[in-house]
């Protein structure tokens, strides 16, 4: 009787056995830019930028899958990419896989500007679905080549909102602009990083440009401010343009109240005339916590300008009282001018603000999937140059909340100067603004020039002016700093000055060592006794 039992028994095990033997595939998570600061609390996919999209892959069990097998991705019903899981995957155990996805402007037209733009998406991953069949994976196990107990289990999906709460807060995720690469790569194919504000060709031109103001953290509401600018100009200079551009951005505990931030509102009283901007430009990054607009209120004062002397500013900000307070920043005045010499002068003038700050796997956590490439700003010079009758260039390039090393200035796309609008270039104290004077006279081309400004990955800058001025003439006479075809004591005068700001010509270069010194003044001086010849 006891052996009939066994047998019995035996039987039973051989019957029963087969069927548990099976694994058991499903996705438990989905990650989108793991690794991004908030990437967790805040979900957002950069259109025109490469996100990673990770999911992690689970074998239930009891039996291990031994063979290799497709992960499907896919957003709002569109295969975005496919991942291989290589030699299967034990019971109980989980794998990881990630794949590179650049949304385009087509699929989610994710407009820049102001109030920034965000879109909702919804993302699903099927665990055990052919990349052949992809989105369309069944749920019948038809799609794939792992047989499993149950084949119903492995879809997971991720609803991203555009809007999300964050420590109790609304704010911007889903699909969004990113703000921190330049103009030149967003959505608006129309939006450009600067504009041309100004092109001159005319005798005896020049520029020059003042910065006052310091930084106020909270320019409340009604608040006012008022700032003096100094300006020389040449003898017998004419003002052709002039134009006062105040920087500020955005208070950064606005987004709590307005999740898209806020507009600086700012009014100018220039020696006692009212002025409201002429343009406003701005930028931001366009997601997640602390979302600060960034941007410059430009007004025209070209009619209030007549010659040398000081003029004065006073900003106001205009928000009624219980409105936006907003963060104010330094200002220049920049005046253009005829007249002034003999030489021709071609002058470009170009404004705006764009927002750029490298941020890719070298910053850790602040990886915002920006590359120095993308963090760079390229600013057309449209126009004709005659190459053979050059004898000066300059090119005033102006950066707001520079600051930091690692940034470059490029002309023509080449690196010609490193480190560019340090602390050591900020002219006004504690007025956040940064200005590169340089020759380009080697670079220049006789059409299609351009210049750019580049992060590397410091703490991030704004763009905000260049201007390039190109002199055509006889050969200058060494010294004659004003053009004037004489030397004298205001050579000598202007050369020291120059010194002292780091700005650069040619001409007041005497002794040719590519940077304007105390010793080419004194070198002036020299020659002005005939001492000395240049």
């Amino acid at each position: 009787m006891k052996r009939t039992i066994s047998l019995v028994c035996i039987a039973v095990l051989m019957m029963v056995a087969p069927a548990l033997a099976a694994p058991d595939l499903s996705v438990t998570d989905i990650h989108v830019n793991f690794g991004d600061e908030r990437s967790g609390d805040i979900v957002r996919v950069y259109v025109n930028c490469e996100n990673i999209i990770s999911a992690v892959v689970q074998n239930a069990g009891p039996d291990e899958v031994t063979d290799g097998f497709e992960v499907c991705f896919a957003a709002d019903g569109a295969v975005i990419g496919c991942a291989d899981v290589t030699g299967g995957l034990v019971a109980d155990a989980n794998t990881t896989v990630s794949i590179d996805w650049t949304p385009t402007c087509a699929d989610y037209p994710v407009t820049p500007g102001f109030p920034p733009q965000s879109l909702p998406l919804t993302i699903t991953v099927t665990a055990d679905c052919n990349c052949s069949s992809c989105p369309n994976c069944m749920d019948d196990g038809s799609s794939g080549t792992i047989d499993e107990i149950n084949e119903t289990d492995n879809t997971r999906s991720l609803v991203i909102p555009a809007i999300q709460e964050f420590s109790g807060y609304e704010v911007i995720g889903g699909v969004v602009n990113n703000g921190y690469m330049s103009k030149n790569f967003d959505c608006d194919t129309t939006e450009e990083p600067l504009y041309l504000a100004g092109y001159f060709d005319t005798v005896g031109g020049g520029m020059t440009a003042n910065v006052s103001g310091t930084k106020i953290s909270t320019f409340a509401t009604q608040a006012t401010d008022t700032r003096v600018h100094h300006i020389d100009l040449p003898d017998g200079a004419a003002v052709l343009g002039a134009r006062l551009y105040v920087h500020w951005y955005d208070k950064w505990d606005n987004y709590k109240t307005y999740p898209t931030g806020c507009l600086a509102n700012l009014s100018v009283n220039f020696n006692g005339t009212d002025l409201m901007p002429e343009v406003v430009y701005h930028d931001s990054k366009g997601f997640g916590k602390y979302q600060s607009p960034k941007g410059c209120s430009v007004f025209n004062i070209t009619s209030l300008v007549s010659g040398s002397g000081d003029y004065t500013a006073i900003v106001k900000n205009i928000e009624p009282i219980g409105g936006n307070n907003t963060t104010l920043l330094g200002e220049v005045l920049g005046v253009f001018y005829t007249g002034a010499h003999d030489y021709r002068v071609q002058l470009w003038v170009l404004e705006g603000t764009d927002y750029l700050m490298a941020a890719d796997e070298t910053r850790g956590d602040n990886n915002y999937s920006i590359s120095p490439e993308m963090a760079t700003s390229t600013v057309a010079l449209p126009g004709e140059i005659d190459l053979t009758d050059i004898v000066d260039t300059r090119l005033s390039t102006f950066v707001i909340q520079g600051m930091a090393n690692g940034s470059d200035l490029l002309f023509n796309g080449e690196v010609i100067k490193t480190d560019a609008w340090n602390t050591s270039t900020e002219v006004y104290p504690e007025s956040k603004i940064n200005i590169e004077k340089t020759s380009v006279l080697s670079e220049l081309l006789s059409s299609n020039n351009n210049m750019g400004f580049r992060d590397n990955g410091s703490d991030g800058m704004q763009a905000a002016c260049a201007a390039l001025m190109v002199v055509h003439g006889s050969e200058p006479m060494p010294g004659d700093v004003n053009g004037d075809r004489f030397l004298t004591t205001a050579d000598s005068v202007l050369a020291l000055q120059m010194a002292v700001s780091g700005e650069y010509t040619g001409v007041a270069d005497v002794n040719d060592d590519d940077a304007v010194t105390s010793i080419d003044a004194l070198m002036i001086l020299q020659a002005i006794v005939k001492n000395i010849e240049l």
